[in-house]
């Protein structure tokens, strides 16, 4: 879901729900899209290429989680 969220540049809604975040997919896209894109993540997905995905998206929010913590140094 987050490709999706980023390749259409739509919010990430990160404190909410997966189920809320596919009714934002829903009601945002138009559903022969959707459908395209949810296909096309299912056909070609690489375990190994959505587990960099997955690390490169935790480096980027604890960097930012970093940022927020003023008293706290981060490496």
């Amino acid at each position: 879901m987050y490709s999706i969220q980023q390749k259409y540049h739509l919010p990430e809604y990160k404190q909410k729900s997966k189920a809320f975040v596919q009714k934002k997919l829903v009601e945002k896209l138009p559903e022969m899209i959707l459908n395209e894109q949810i296909s096309q993540k299912l056909f070609e997905r690489d375990y190994t290429q959505i587990a960099e995905e997955i690390r490169n998206y935790q480096n980027e929010n604890s960097r930012v989680r970093c940022q927020e913590k003023v008293t706290y140094t981060c490496s």
